[in-house]
């Protein structure tokens, strides 16, 4: 895959990730809706869970993923989505943060705490890099 397409396909995820975070945020602010009854709802919940250092250590994280983007961007590695995936998730959370001083969670499972669509991006993107990174290892030998 050439640079482009991999920059191009990066983005996408990430303003696509954050719109449907963005909108399903919207709606939950709207209403509840339960999905599945005592399985799957939209209910709007405010995480002050974290603090202003939160938004720094995000901010750095946040540099140090787009620095692996570029590298791994010139290496025409497609092991670079994963980490686009991952950078969506922060933006989201890092935006909420810095807008409202809080993130909105609004996905809830089992009834338990409620998380975002920033979160499931961060954790899907992680798990991606690790499958890349046991392909690249067992490719290697």
């Amino acid at each position: 895959m050439d640079k482009k397409k991999i920059t191009l396909s990066g983005l996408i995820i990430l303003v696509m990730v954050i719109l449907v975070d963005f909108t399903l945020k919207k709606i939950s602010l709207a209403e509840n809706i339960t999905i599945i009854p005592n399985v799957l709802s939209l209910s709007y919940a405010e995480n002050f869970s974290l603090t202003t250092s939160t938004i720094i250590i995000n901010l750095l994280l946040m540099l140090f993923v787009i620095g692996l983007i570029i590298y791994y961007t010139k290496k025409k590695s497609k092991s670079v989505i994963p980490l686009y995936i991952i950078l969506a998730g922060e933006t989201g959370n890092l935006l909420d943060r810095l807008i409202n001083g809080y993130v909105i969670d609004y996905i809830k499972i089992f009834n338990n705490s409620a998380i975002t669509i920033s979160d499931i991006s961060i954790t899907i993107g992680i798990i991606a890099l690790v499958i890349c990174v046991i392909k690249y290892f067992i490719k290697k030998k």
